[in-house]
């Protein structure tokens, strides 16, 4: 966000990453930084440092993808989404866009496609930012994979577990006895407990004070490189495991 110019006033020139966007920089730098203040809402007036950290002045991985596709438009370019994550400043991206600053993805590309390199002049290397997804797991009320989860739609299974209303925590039994219509269900997932602490390097005071779905993130994890057979200590290229979860209303209530 904006810094105070005056801070590097003793300094000759002062530091580049107090000097904002829009005065004395390039026509890219001073365009970009307009398209960040429209997409987060900031004043006109306001400065943005060419040095600012998208991630860091309000910026979120969704308003990333909005924040390409508008640098792409305003650019007339075809940039892959992980740019913005891989240059998260207003002079990386300018740099990016002057053809200055290669991205990651394609120089990591070379770095694992050179070794495999053959004499054969008609092969040819061409970048590429696609992704191959290669296994797949999940851990889901009354399903403990992604196989088991499908057919349990496909077979109308109910796997939300209705309790008891004895069964209720305190706290919820309390508010079904304010309200007649409390329905006593909740979507449970299997074995929570059953965390190997020692296989993970974790201590089993520390497991024990985790959050549950951390410890079967950490599960799923290693189950999704095993489905893909992938040895993360026998493996030179570069393998992403993305993972997800719906709201943590475990987090919200513990």
């Amino acid at each position: 966000m904006h810094r105070d110019g005056n801070a590097n006033s003793n300094r000759s020139g002062g530091s580049a990453s107090a000097r904002p966007a829009a005065h004395g920089d390039s026509d890219y730098e001073s365009r970009i930084a307009e398209v960040w203040k429209q997409l987060l809402g900031l004043p006109a007036q306001s400065a943005i440092s060419i040095d600012d950290n998208f991630f860091e002045v309000g910026g979120t991985s969704l308003l990333a993808t909005i924040l390409l596709k508008r640098i792409n438009a305003a650019f007339e370019r075809d940039l892959p989404i992980a740019t913005v994550f891989e240059h998260a400043t207003v002079r990386t991206q300018a740099g990016v866009l002057r053809g200055e600053t290669p991205l990651v993805t394609e120089a990591a590309e070379d770095r694992f496609t050179e070794p495999f390199a053959t004499n054969d002049s008609s092969a040819s290397k061409t970048a590429s930012n696609s992704v191959a997804i290669i296994g797949m797991t999940g851990r889901f009320p009354g399903a403990d994979s992604v196989e088991e989860f499908w057919k349990n739609l496909c077979e109308g299974v109910e796997s939300i577990t209705f309790l008891d209303r004895s069964q209720l925590e305190p706290s919820e039994q309390r508010i079904a006895e304010q309200n007649e219509n409390y329905i006593a269900a909740r979507p449970l997932l299997n074995n929570p407990d059953m965390f190997d602490a020692e296989f993970f390097g974790v201590y089993p005071k520390e497991a024990a004070q985790m959050d549950p779905q951390h410890r079967i993130l950490l599960e799923c994890a290693w189950e999704v490189l095993e489905r893909a057979g992938y040895d993360p200590a026998h493996t030179r290229e570069s393998v992403g495991v993305f993972a997800g979860c719906s709201m943590n209303t475990y987090f919200m209530r513990n």
